[in-house]
């Protein structure tokens, strides 16, 4: 599977992000169970396999149902990360704990193989963080 775009964060963005995928492949099976699940997403366990995060563990979120193909699928998602970076810079420019605040920034992926149709289904893929080491929201 490859990144298609990111978020449309810079480069000073992602300083300021602990955890943002710098890598542009992973390997995230698309069979078997998920680890992880929300309402409306299953979650799996993936590895990056090129770029600065070689061999770092990611997970793949898909939809359980419904548009996987477009992008426009994914748009609610984009505009939610943009905004809650926005909430989690001025809540840690504020001071009110002595902690700072980091989170998961998503980004829109593909499958390079496509499924028996012959699409290539999209889902939001993370790198996995580590709760024991840090504050994530």
């Amino acid at each position: 599977m490859k990144r298609e775009h990111d978020s449309g964060s810079s480069s000073t963005q992602r300083k300021a992000l602990r955890h943002t995928n710098l890598s542009a492949k992973a390997s995230i099976p698309r069979d078997g169970p998920p680890f992880a699940e929300g309402t409306f997403r299953n979650v799996y366990k993936g590895t990056y396999t090129e770029g600065p995060q070689l061999g770092e563990a990611c997970v793949g979120k898909r939809f359980k149902t419904g548009g996987v193909f477009e992008d426009r699928f994914f748009a609610e998602d984009v505009v939610a990360v943009s905004r809650a970076k926005q909430i989690i810079r001025a809540f840690n420019q504020a001071g009110m704990i002595n902690k700072t605040i980091y989170m998961n920034e998503a980004t829109v992926w593909a499958y390079e193989q496509p499924d028996a149709a012959g699409r290539n289904e999209k889902l939001l893929v993370e790198a996995r963080a580590l709760p024991c080491c840090r504050s994530l929201l």
